[in-house]
């Protein structure tokens, strides 16, 4: 129930290459861990790696992304599952002080939350999100300063939910707050969320994820026909489709979510494009410069302060950065390489370009003859043909655009 429940072992890097103060990392502190139950937890946290590295839009994130391991014993396995909420009485002595039974609800898991973010201070300093891992069976997590997650069935889906509330502020998109049968829920209250995936408009000009909805698409999208309960049909859009959908933030009517499912509010199902787009945009990734010497001989990495530059590289024709990452060409061949974040370990990617474009998630490629544009696919060097003629490709965190090559318009891709 306290300290004296337990004892903190230490952190163990266990993803992750990018430079220590410049990542999103991402600390997993284990809670109900005795001191044989370790290899557990470790277990545990390589599958969570493993489930995140694999899920859109992390997938292309890629090292930007440091994952740490705190291992924590406590006296007693599991966590407090209260009579009152629908649990067993069961009660344990851990380090974090781990309970299902939060307002009522069984499944809402917590903890010692300022317990937990001191810690993970102390062993990574650097931490942006702290993830408690609760070796207990029944099912429940909870997000907020802090998140949590517990060892039910499809762990890794409820631990990648809670990271959508604690690192990136997504609200939840289900219509229901204690299973559906709860009474005053039926019409959300007035006043605009502020949470960037759910939002009380349906005016095309105002609603939050207005970029992502095409010009045909009907607002509201799908409306609920009866508030009295959640609207439980499949969707009446084709798959895929991005709008304003009634059911959401734990009401019936009156708030919307920009899909018809997401994993903020079904674990199965992937991010859709607007919670993506959130990701992508506020994981933090290595923020430096970089520059080619002016005999291109060598490419340099600007320290940080002072006028202090390493070396990681030998000659180049050009090279690109962004959010992704950095890559460079060969001066002979043309070809692409990545840089893997220590000098001189750079990875043969692709083929030679007219000319690249890194954007947050991947790099961008733009064919020697200007016919047709590419996206790299992430691992080796199998890219994908997004595109057709283009003058320039340009890209950031906002996207991927690109010019006509006869009238130099401007176009936007739009991720198919």
């Amino acid at each position: 129930m306290t300290t004296s429940d337990g004892t903190v072992l230490g952190s163990t890097r266990i993803h992750g290459t990018a430079p220590r103060n410049r990542a999103f990392t991402l600390v997993l502190l284990g809670d109900g861990f005795t001191a044989a139950e370790q290899t557990a937890f470790d277990t545990a946290c390589t599958s969570f790696v493993t489930a995140m590295t694999t899920t859109p839009p992390y997938d292309r994130i890629g090292r930007a992304v440091n994952i740490w391991r705190v291992n924590v014993t406590s006296t007693d396995s599991g966590a407090d599952d209260p009579v009152g909420s629908g649990g067993t009485g069961a009660t344990a002595r851990t380090y974090f002080d781990s309970r299902f039974g939060a307002n009522g609800i069984r499944r809402l898991l917590v903890c010692d939350s300022s317990l937990v973010l001191q810690t993970a201070a102390v062993q990574v300093p650097e931490f942006t999100v702290a993830l408690v891992v609760v070796n207990s069976t029944v099912y429940g997590g909870s997000g907020g300063s802090v998140g949590t997650y517990s060892l039910a069935d499809g762990a890794t889906e409820i631990a990648l939910h809670e990271i959508g509330h604690t690192a990136y502020g997504l609200a939840d998109e289900y219509a229901y707050y204690a299973g559906g049968g709860e009474t005053g829920h039926d019409h959300h209250p007035a006043g605009e969320p502020s949470e960037p995936n759910v939002t009380l408009t349906t005016d095309r000009s105002s609603v939050k994820w207005g970029w992502a909805i095409g010009p045909s698409t009907p607002l509201p999208t799908m409306s609920n026909p009866d508030c009295a309960t959640v609207d439980s049909r499949p969707s009446t859009a084709p798959a895929g489709t991005v709008g304003c959908f009634e059911g959401a933030h734990y009401y019936h009517c009156g708030a919307y979510r920009p899909e018809h499912n997401c994993k903020m509010r079904e674990l199965s199902a992937p991010f859709c494009p607007v919670c993506a787009q959130v990701i992508r945009a506020r994981t933090k990734v290595a923020e430096n410069i970089c520059a080619l010497t002016p005999a291109r001989d060598a490419v340099y990495r600007y320290d940080g302060s002072g006028i202090s530059w390493t070396r990681i590289g030998g000659p180049a024709g050009q090279i690109y950065a962004g959010a992704w990452g950095l890559v460079a060409t060969n001066p002979s061949s043309g070809d692409l390489y990545r840089y893997l974040g220590t000098p001189d370990d750079w990875q043969y990617i692709g083929s030679a370009g007219a000319t690249f474009a890194v954007a947050t998630d991947t790099v961008y490629g733009l064919t020697p003859s200007r016919d047709a544009v590419y996206r790299y696919d992430g691992s080796g060097a199998s890219w994908t043909r997004i595109g057709g003629p283009a003058g320039q490709i340009y890209a950031g965190a906002w996207g991927l655009v690109a010019t006509n090559p006869s009238s130099g318009d401007l176009y936007r891709y739009l991720g198919t």
